[in-house]
């Protein structure tokens, strides 16, 4: 009897995260957040419910490219969001001013495109002028490479983690992004 309710427990908390996974996707997918609340929600659903992007984007509908496009506006700092939403600017908008390494910079071009009213096209071209100064592109450049590279390592973990689960592994995994970091935490299971 006491095996059976435990493994009766165990179901239900499946079913309860379950329910809990659900109801966040469609909640994200209700489309009534602005970019930033969808980008949060989604970091939400990966962070606690220990989703990979992957698993996220499936479950999203969506490819996992622009889960992680989503999860980049986090980036931004809150004042910076704030201010994009304030003044009605794009996702685009937000996107543009991501390829600028400077939170300082990215106030200064942000400043400068709600004061001249730039659509997205005039904005791009302002942060491209902006960034082709030798310093800032020898600076977006090092940093590009080395998150080129860093992808490289969190596909391949991922990728492991995928065979793991293909070969009937119950694997856990959790990919936690922070301010100049990326946490992945790998629970394989030990037979005894």
């Amino acid at each position: 009897m006491t095996g059976l309710s435990v493994i009766e427990k165990e179901i239900s908390r499946t079913d309860e995260r379950e329910k809990a996974i659900i109801s966040l996707v469609e909640h994200i997918k209700s489309q009534q957040l602005s970019f930033f609340e969808e980008a949060e929600a989604i970091q939400n659903l990966i962070e606690n419910y220990g989703l990979t992007q992957e698993e996220a984007a499936v479950k999203l509908g969506r490819v996992q490219s622009t889960i992680a496009n989503k999860l980049r506006l986090l980036r931004l700092t809150s004042d910076e969001r704030k201010t994009i939403i304030q003044f009605n600017l794009t996702e685009r908008h937000a996107r543009a001013l991501l390829r600028i390494a400077s939170s300082e910079d990215r106030t200064i071009m942000l400043d400068k495109i709600i004061d001249e009213g730039l659509n997205v096209d005039k904005a791009e071209q302002l942060i491209d002028k902006f960034i082709g100064n030798d310093n800032h592109r020898q600076k977006y450049r090092k940093r590009s490479n080395t998150y080129r590279s860093i992808t490289i390592f969190v596909n391949t973990i991922n990728k492991a983690v995928e065979s793991m689960k293909s070969a009937g592994i119950s694997v856990y995994s959790s990919e936690i992004k922070g301010e100049g970091y990326i946490e992945y935490r790998v629970r394989i299971p030990v037979n005894k």
